[in-house]
């Protein structure tokens, strides 16, 4: 059995979605702005992966 197939049936409320690296970055990326989360500070000199939410 294909390991994507054991893990659909193991959590079937999971959607799962098939990516590159690069498209991968613009996803979550979308998905942040979507929620007022960005990956720069407003001047651009900080990065953040993590918010006190």
């Amino acid at each position: 059995m294909p390991q994507e197939k054991k893990l659909m049936d193991a959590n079937p409320d999971v959607v799962m979605t098939q990516t590159t690296i690069n498209s991968a970055v613009e996803f979550f990326e979308m998905i942040g702005h979507e929620n007022g989360c960005t990956y720069f500070s407003e001047d651009g000199n900080t990065i953040t992966l993590a918010s006190a939410e």
